[in-house]
């Protein structure tokens, strides 16, 4: 899934505009493989997974997945076209505290499972 030119905005609260965070991101993951994103705190690591994932607005660049553009806007579009996140803090924004593991796993999966 290559990753070209990717950029990622954010909102800037003093004055409701948008500030550029990360530029010119380019890497490329291949069938099997698992990516990892690491950095310090502040580094634009979550930034980035959240814009590619769909949780932000993604500000530009291209995303290929089979050699064909995505242009996830959402994480459900994400989920669909195959691209998943772990999150930086699973049990904040990653998992249902209240239910088991089994439900966790299937909360992704929920619209197939209910038709």
């Amino acid at each position: 899934m290559p990753i070209r030119q990717g950029s990622e905005s954010s909102p800037d609260d003093s004055a409701g505009s948008t500030v550029q965070l990360l530029t010119d991101i380019n890497l490329e993951v291949h069938k099997g493989e698992v990516l990892g994103i690491y950095g310090l705190v502040g580094s634009g690591r979550s930034e980035f997974l959240n814009g590619l994932f769909g949780l932000d607005k993604k500000a530009g660049g291209e995303v290929l997945l089979n050699n064909r553009p995505i242009a996830s806007q959402s994480p459900r579009e994400s989920i669909r076209d195959g691209v998943a996140l772990v999150t930086e803090d699973r049990k904040e924004t990653g998992l249902v505290l209240t239910s088991s593991v089994k439900q966790n796993m299937s909360l992704s999966s929920l619209p197939a499972l209910s038709s």
